[in-house]
């Protein structure tokens, strides 16, 4: 009995004192493309979902082994496998500000009314694994 309180008292103390873990948490969701800016390392491709406005930056080298087959295209819908971090069992506080730089420019903080990803597991460059959907190509098979 002794060794269950105090396995019992010691994971209250790990729940107590680990308040604010950061992991990374994924998001699935078919989302707009908004913008795509390039700068010379990067893209920072910028998306509206239902969620909400979010933006990612994709390395213009490509790493990833996979089949990349799709352009993004602005203004397409497409599926994107997203990675942002997550803070389990408390929030980081409002008052903590945090930013995004790419070659010492700043393209996203905390500040704004938007979601930073830190990486799409499903892009390569510009090019992604699903092919875009338009509005115009929803309302044309509707009626097919």
């Amino acid at each position: 009995m002794k060794i269950l309180s105090i396995i019992i008292l010691y994971c209250l103390f790990l729940f107590a004192t680990n308040k604010n873990i950061q992991q990374e948490g994924e998001v699935n969701i078919i989302a707009k493309v908004e913008n795509i800016d390039s700068l010379k390392p990067c893209y920072l491709i910028y998306i509206k979902s239902k969620l909400g406005k979010g933006m990612f930056i994709m390395p213009k080298l490509c790493s990833k082994n996979g089949k990349f087959n799709y352009k993004l295209k602005k203004g397409e819908s497409y599926y994107f496998k997203l990675k942002k971090e997550v803070y389990v069992r408390g929030s980081l506080p409002e008052a903590e500000y945090r930013e995004e730089s790419v070659n010492d420019q700043v393209v996203w903080t905390s500040k704004m009314k938007s979601t930073f990803y830190e990486d799409c597991t499903n892009m390569c460059g510009l090019y992604i694994d699903n092919e875009g959907k338009s509005k115009k190509s929803k309302k044309r098979n509707k009626y097919d």
